[in-house]
């Protein structure tokens, strides 16, 4: 035994050593299944070990013992990830072997071939030159995080990263697997050369060393070429017109209406002169602002589907257009806090993202038209509040839900530059030095905040809080982009009418991740297969285990639909009642209002107003003539409207109406949104000044709007003279 392990001692030490890697990742949320996350990290092990082995062996051994080194280190991880997926997290593993096969096996050969040009280039520095050369090649994504409007990176090493984590699904798309490939191929052609029998001449170092710093030096352009990379070039190809204002260069799909990018404009420039109003700051040159057409697209060519982005270093900010709104404000107040900041990312010098984001937030202070104090307020009367020391000092950002994080980091920031300065808060921004700057640690200045927080009156709604509040980050979903995946796949079924798929696809995916959306695929699809009861029964014999979460009020909300669909008028009813006495949010409160009164007139209406999109837009406008209130008012102005005629008929009822009665901040709001939408900026003003005039809360919100319009106003008249 003690021979064999002497004799194996290299080998031994490596297996150990890749053995307790996996054995700690299995204590590590995310990274501890076979998934892509393991697998990238096995990668870049793989290809290290793999270097360094072939480079101490060298010719030692034959060719079949370094086979089966090979296939004994890709094995060890398998089994460990492989066993803690199917016993200790139950999850599917058919995805994490996909991964596994693609992003770390082709790791092993890179390596090799790097060790193999190492040898080749200097035998007696040979380990020196392979941890340079692998160093160069794992950072290798760098000039593309730097130059390119992408966050998404191709590289030899870790074979992909997709962005960032709040995209849940991560795909094996076709150009990766040819980005693998190609890797293989490559590799397989420098181990080919530089063992081959070839007597290569003097300068034939040279020659090599060149040709493989050309590609190199070039393999951005390729990269580009293959799919690989996304420059801004590639960009504008797929979204072809760029809107160019006094601070800002649009660049945006070419189906954009005349009205849609007049908002636009308006909206950039209004957020542009706020900004720096606040910050007495000017950006240096123009921003770019990239408007994706969608989700989809904006996933393929920038890496993130759904988040939007800021590069402070670049002046470029990433929106998708249906819903720039919500952001716009946030990310360009990122591209100012490069003023702030030092290095070349122009970000606090620890990357911290309570620090990134708090900036961002406070700036905004808009969180679904809320003002982040009044959430703040509420998540910390309901047990929702963090460790500010922590948010600021570490990397829990990502341990909390991000509405937590978002909230909480941005409303101590606008208290501390509320209380002390801007100057400071932007002074702070860039060192992280919280005693320095305040004279006080900075667990002192948490104090201090949450005792304003104390005494910051709201009126409470425990329900309100868990809508907002009640959610799981990321890192501590069970099964997190397995999940995502299947779901793809189950909604895909159910768009299809592929019913009865979708329903088992969506009942396994519940079973091992508890999953609220698979638990409304399974219910919706059974609905569409006619199965009403089965859909009801499942509903309520799981909803208590979402009680005290975000998503119980929107399954309460399904199960009232189900028994007005069911013709149990009774149990609908109580339901209803039960999601207005809650008002967990405006939405639920006025949809929830309408459909009880329609369920009163009988249930032969509600489901016709459920089922028939026209006959819903007539009982809408119906029901505001007959009963103007703030619900059913709010409920139709927030409808999406396709044409001007549609808005100028609603309008002309909304104005008839509103002289006989007296109507609450928030449907005042949504009706000056509306004209704003489409530029009916007369009645969008004249609506935005009632908002404010009966606001209670959020007071700032509609003043910033009011302003918007107003300064909208005085442009056009500028432009006319």
């Amino acid at each position: 035994m003690i021979k064999f392990l002497v004799r194996y001692k290299t080998e031994f030490t490596i297996f150990s050593l890749v053995l307790l890697v996996n054995l700690f990742l299995t204590s590590l949320p995310l990274i501890n299944i076979l998934s892509y996350e393991s697998s990238a990290i096995n990668g870049i092990l793989f290809s290290l070990i793999s270097g360094i082995y072939r480079l101490k062996i060298d010719k030692k051994v034959s060719l079949k013992t370094h086979f089966k080194f090979f296939i004994i280190l890709s094995i060890i991880p398998f089994i460990i990830l492989s066993i803690s997926t199917i016993l200790c997290q139950k999850c599917p593993l058919d995805d994490g072997i996909y991964f596994y096969i693609i992003i770390a096996i082709p790791s092993i050969i890179v390596g090799i071939s790097l060790a193999q040009f190492s040898n080749f280039i200097s035998q007696s520095l040979k380990y020196f030159v392979f941890v340079i050369a692998w160093v160069i090649v794992l950072l290798g994504f760098l000039p593309e995080l730097y130059y390119n409007p992408q966050i998404y990176f191709y590289n030899p090493i870790f074979g992909y990263y997709p962005g960032v984590i709040y995209d849940q699904n991560i795909e094996i798309t076709r150009d990766l697997i040819f980005y693998r490939i190609s890797n293989i191929i490559f590799s397989i052609i420098v181990l080919t050369v530089l063992n081959s029998k070839f007597n290569f001449k003097k300068y034939s170092k040279l020659i090599v060393i060149s040709a493989l710093m050309l590609i190199y030096l070039n393999i951005g352009e390729l990269k580009t070429k293959f799919n690989f990379s996304t420059d801004l070039a590639r960009i504008q190809k797929e979204l072809p017109q760029t809107i160019v204002t006094e601070h800002f260069n649009i660049i945006v799909p070419d189906s954009l209406e005349i009205r849609e990018i007049e908002l636009l404009k308006y909206d950039h420039e209004f957020y542009y002169l706020q900004i720096s109003k606040l910050l007495k700051t000017e950006v240096n040159g123009k921003i770019q602002s990239i408007i994706f057409e969608s989700g989809a697209q904006k996933k393929r060519l920038f890496g993130s589907a759904n988040a939007d982005v800021a590069k402070p270093w670049l002046n470029q900010i990433y929106l998708n257009y249906d819903n720039y709104k919500s952001s716009l404000k946030h990310e360009i107040a990122h591209i100012f806090s490069a003023n702030f900041s030092s290095g070349l990312f122009k970000v606090p010098y620890n990357f911290n993202p309570g620090m990134i984001e708090g900036f961002a937030m406070a700036v905004e202070n808009n969180y679904d038209n809320y003002e982040i104090h009044y959430l703040a307020k509420l998540g910390y009367i309901n047990n929702y509040k963090v460790s500010l020391s922590s948010l600021f000092t570490d990397y829990s950002f990502f341990a909390n839900a991000s509405s937590i994080s978002y909230i909480f980091a941005g409303s101590f920031f606008k208290y501390l530059a509320d209380n002390y300065s801007w100057e400071k808060v932007k002074k702070v921004y860039n060192s992280n030095d919280f005693e320095k700057i305040f004279n006080t640690k900075l667990v002192e200045l948490e104090n201090e905040y949450y005792t304003f927080l104390e005494n910051y009156k709201i009126e409470n709604n425990e329900n309100s809080a868990n809508y907002y509040f009640g959610r799981l980050p990321l890192i501590k979903k069970f099964c997190a982009r397995a999940t995502a995946k299947q779901l793809i796949q189950a909604n895909e079924f159910y768009s299809n009418e592929e019913f009865q798929k979708s329903a088992e696809l969506f009942s396994n995916i519940y079973k091992y991740s508890g999953t609220y959306s698979a638990l409304v695929g399974f219910a919706q699809s059974n609905r569409s297969l006619g199965q009403l009861q089965i859909a009801i029964d499942t509903l309520e014999n799981e909803i208590d285990k979402f009680n005290g979460s975000g998503y119980f009020y929107f399954l309460e909300f399904l199960l009232a639909d189900f028994y007005s669909l069911n013709n149990d008028s009774s149990k609908a009813d109580e339901y209803y009642s039960k999601i207005i006495d809650q008002n967990p949010h405006l939405r639920y409160l006025i949809s929830a209002n309408v459909k009880q009164k329609l369920l009163h007139e009988g249930d032969s209406v509600l489901i016709k107003y459920m089922s028939d999109f026209d006959f819903k837009d007539q009982k809408l406008i119906e029901i505001v003539k007959n009963n103007p209130n703030n619900e059913n008012i709010t409920l139709l102005v927030t409808k999406n409207f396709d044409s001007l005629e549609q808005y100028q008929n609603i309008i002309e009822l909304i104005n008839s109406i509103v002289i006989n009665c007296k109507l609450n901040s928030e449907t005042y709001f949504a009706i000056s949104g509306l004209a704003y939408e489409f530029m009916d900026i007369e009645n969008s003003i004249i609506f935005a000044k009632l908002a404010l005039n009966q606001a209670k809360i959020n007071t700032n919100i509609y003043e910033e709007h009011h302003s918007k319009l107003m300064w909208i106003k005085k442009y056009q008249t500028i432009n006319t003279n």
